[in-house]
């Protein structure tokens, strides 16, 4: 039961690790030009004053949130996968 479980996390992680692969991709191929001009757009419509640069800033920084995001979660289920294949041992 416990080996089957394993198993199964360890596709998960396989999977999870191409799917965010894919995601991180398409962030980064992307133009960021119309992520800026809906920063800018949304600023002014809620009578905000900000700066072309404020909203490049801010995309980068999501960007490197979400990169942060997945690694993060990619250790949490590498730990869980290695230690739920352990478990008999113990």
């Amino acid at each position: 039961m416990v080996s089957s479980f394993a198993s199964i996390l360890a596709i998960h992680l396989g999977f999870s690790i191409l799917s965010g692969i894919f995601v991180i991709y398409a962030m980064f191929t992307r133009h960021t030009e119309p992520a800026v001009r809906n920063c800018l757009a949304h600023a002014q419509s809620q009578g905000v004053s900000i700066s072309e640069e404020d909203c490049r800033k801010g995309v980068t920084t999501l960007k490197g949130a979400l990169i942060g995001v997945y690694v993060i979660g990619w250790l949490i289920q590498l730990c869980m996968s290695f230690n739920s294949s352990h478990y008999p041992s113990y």
